[in-house]
């Protein structure tokens, strides 16, 4: 059976080398990224797992702020919060996310979902924003359960202004389109195709002291527990 979560399947595709992918199921470089583990901190913040007094990091409280602001703001009411859930998306893929949260605006049930970045999100024109149309959107719309919600939110906040708010509704064509994504992605891992595509974005990849077996490359890398993802 193969393990695959909405992070996974985009980082497939858009890590440009499957060998780099493969490598990041297995290890971890020991230098922590300062933005990703913020982000992480304000999703405990807003999930309540963890006592605001204790949070020193200004930045993760501002951002805490300007999310939970737009939530308020729009009215949404959470039923659920940082549900996880797995389950058989074909015969050899297990589906696995984790939600931020599930809830109403009124009548209408939506998936939401909180990001931190640098700046908020660019349209490439008016309704078509690329990051909600990636592979997050239809793996968490994806019908789990009866009166599974169709829609879903981003609150998006950068550090710069309040955060902003996107929407998406899934189509088909973005079912048919993520199916074969995913049957895609899981043939070549059962073939164990994962081919190193070297060239000028080994510089800054985080991976090449693994790929190109660096002397020392073990002590700035820590193994895995899983190969499975939060998301």
């Amino acid at each position: 059976m193969i393990y695959l979560s909405p992070t996974r399947l985009q980082r497939y595709y858009e890590s440009g080398c499957p060998a780099k992918w493969n490598y990041e199921r297995e290890w971890e470089p020991r230098e922590k990224n300062e933005f990703a583990e913020r982000g992480t901190l304000v999703h405990r913040m807003l999930s309540g797992d963890i006592d605001l007094s204790i949070v020193e990091d200004p930045l993760a409280h501002n951002f805490y702020r300007k999310l939970k602001d737009a939530e308020l703001l729009m009215g949404f009411n959470a039923v659920e919060r940082e549900l996880r859930q797995e389950f058989p998306l074909t015969d050899d893929v297990m589906w696995v996310r984790v939600i931020d949260a599930k809830g109403f605006i009124g009548q209408t049930q939506y998936i939401l979902d909180y990001k931190t970045t640098g700046a908020v999100w660019k349209s490439l024109v008016e309704g078509i924003t690329p990051q909600t149309l990636a592979m997050q959107s239809p793996g968490y719309l994806w019908s789990y359960e009866p009166d599974w919600p169709a829609e879903m939110l981003y609150l998006v906040a950068g550090f710069r202004g309040p955060a902003a708010t996107f929407r998406y509704q899934l189509s088909e064509a973005d079912r048919a389109n993520f199916m074969e994504a995913v049957t895609m992605c899981a043939s070549a891992l059962k073939a164990g195709y994962n081919p190193k595509i070297r060239g000028k974005g080994c510089l800054d990849c985080e991976m090449k002291d693994v790929c190109y077996d660096l002397p020392g490359w073990k002590k700035k890398y820590t193994k895995k527990k899983s190969g499975r993802s939060r998301t």
